[in-house]
């Protein structure tokens, strides 16, 4: 898929954001792209107003891009990350991208309103320091970034998988948790691993190719590999694999498609392979998982008691590594 093709989603962290929420928008939009069958892919790209290295509450340090042009023209969404206040230099450049972001994006979230305050703030190097309002915590709130994810999503992506996605980040970020520790993991990679990773998942359906991937990034095959491992924790190979599982699973559950039709539709060829995987990570067939998660879902669905989240196979796909 090319990237003219995909969604572009502009997340733009101010220091002292939260890494549990930005980890938790991130995991979000990478399970509404592991999970829709057809459609254009999200992009996403955390920026700030200068790039660089932006320290969020925890003191972790997340490497982001600057805000450019590009963003400004083609953000299909806006959110920015922050914490109880936040520092902006208003130059030219940042008032005019965020101007066009504020024409050009179908779904803005930011408490702050950074693209509608803008004309209000001279440039020329002046720094302005913006108090979040107290009502963007409240539940609801129509700035809060998760309802807007969310809301996008259901226009995007219908109700099957925003109810899936809505479920997932419904949970408090854990460190400890499989779940967690691959948002978290991911969001603190560099932005070329980044970028692969999102090239690998928008393009799992497909053959892959390693040393394309790693010539996107501007990488030796060799270096890429050692890379990805370092700051993902396992291969490409195992990753891609990870995202066709977690599709297989969401299409068993959510389409009444054989097994050999889920199984080529995911990239893992044939009902034969896909039953083998099954087994190999989840101790059962595909037709076992899809009665006991449709069953699952079903008991969720009519008790008011919280329920656990859709058991995604995070972890037991790229087991053994």
């Amino acid at each position: 898929m090319d990237v003219e093709d995909q969604r572009l989603v502009v997340i733009f962290l101010s220091t002292g954001f939260s890494l549990a929420q930005a980890a938790r928008l991130g995991e979000a939009f990478n399970l509404a792209n592991r999970l829709q069958a057809l459609g254009a892919a999200y992009q996403l790209e955390f920026v700030s107003a200068t790039g660089g290295l932006l320290q969020s509450s925890s003191g972790v340090k997340i490497a982001t891009g600057a805000l450019d042009d590009t963003h400004g023209q083609r953000a299909h969404a806006f959110f920015h990350l922050h914490g109880d206040r936040a520092v902006v230099t208003w130059s030219d450049a940042l008032q005019r991208r965020l101007t066009d972001i504020r024409a050009n994006a179908r779904w803005i979230g930011d408490a702050m309103k950074l693209p509608e305050i803008v004309a209000s703030n001279p440039a020329g190097g002046s720094t302005s320091l913006v108090s979040a309002p107290a009502a963007s915590a409240q539940a609801g709130d129509c700035d809060d970034v998760f309802s807007v994810a969310l809301d996008m999503f259901r226009s995007d992506l219908g109700d099957d998988v925003t109810q899936d996605i809505a479920r997932n980040i419904s949970r408090p970020v854990d460190p400890h948790q499989a779940q967690s520790m691959w948002a978290i993991r991911e969001l603190s990679a560099s932005p070329p691993i980044r970028a692969s990773v999102q090239q690998l998942r928008a393009q799992s359906a497909n053959r892959i190719s390693i040393a394309g991937t790693a010539q996107s990034v501007a990488m030796s095959e060799r270096n890429f590999l050692r890379r990805f491992k370092t700051e993902i924790g396992m291969t490409p190979t195992e990753f891609v694999l990870s995202v066709r599982l977690e599709r297989a699973c969401h299409m068993l559950v959510h389409t009444s498609l054989p097994a050999d039709k889920v199984a080529r539709r995911t990239g893992l060829g044939s009902g034969e392979r896909l039953a083998k995987l099954f087994r190999q990570r989840l101790s059962m067939s595909p037709t076992e998982y899809r009665a006991a998660e449709r069953d699952r879902i079903s008991k969720a669905d009519s008790e008011p008691a919280d329920m656990p989240a859709a058991s995604w196979p995070y972890g037991v796909a790229s087991g053994g590594r």
